[in-house]
């Protein structure tokens, strides 16, 4: 598995390619925005879209899970895109694969399936500002980054920078976006979008890019 960029603000944390968070301290390693079932929502209003687009998702999460070993995993909000349909199979199947794992989701605006559903999938569900650690974990990045002490981890945005070069050709690529105390996760789903963030002195983005995790910073 490729390395993860380490950071220090204000804990040591691991940023991975693979578009996760690992907290040695805690032994606990974050995603966001994974959007399961993404693809059945929008077969289910017609779409014609390929099923079946979570499975690299899976397997980067297999993948993580057996390289760090850890003993919770968090998803930040938006786990299962909406409304039930049939990939949610995929995911009860998955889960069982990694039943000694603690699983915590923090609700977001997409996680609308019935509580029955998590809880018989052994999948705790808590509000946001749920304080892991002395670390906030959210869905949705707080309104004010200057009012958090804690470091705040997020996500919701879908982070993703443009780069630019000498000749015209640009690319947005996903990133974890630091702005004083709060850490924004890309999404961590294949199929989502991009949301450009506007650079405000002082924030540091973490751009992946194919297996490397680059940082660029903006300077004060």
């Amino acid at each position: 598995m490729p390395q993860p960029l380490e950071i220090n603000h204000p804990k040591k944390l691991q940023l991975t390619p693979e578009r996760a968070v690992f907290d040695p301290e805690s032994n606990a390693l974050f995603v966001a925005d994974t959007h399961f079932g993404k693809s059945g929502t929008f077969r289910q209003g017609g779409i014609p879209v390929p099923g079946n687009l979570s499975n690299p998702d899976y397997d980067r999460l297999d993948a993580l899970l057996s390289c760090f070993n850890p003993a919770k995993l968090f998803f930040l909000g938006d786990l299962f895109h909406s409304r039930l349909n049939s990939e949610w199979h995929a995911f009860e199947t998955w889960r069982k694969k990694h039943a000694g794992t603690e699983m915590i989701l923090i609700s977001g605006n997409h996680d609308i399936l019935n509580e029955s559903l998590y809880l018989e999938n052994k999948l705790e569900v808590r509000e946001e500002g749920y304080n892991f650690g002395g670390m906030i974990l959210r869905h949705y990045p707080p309104e004010n980054s200057s009012n958090n002490q804690n470091l705040t981890l997020c996500g919701h945005l879908h982070p993703g920078v443009k780069l630019s070069g000498s000749g015209r050709e640009s690319l947005v690529l996903p990133c974890f976006h630091l702005r004083k105390n709060v850490l924004t996760l890309p999404a961590f789903g294949s199929f989502t979008g991009l949301h450009k963030i506007k650079a405000e002195p002082g924030d540091d983005f973490y751009v992946v890019y194919e297996e490397t995790v680059k940082h660029f910073g903006v300077s004060q």
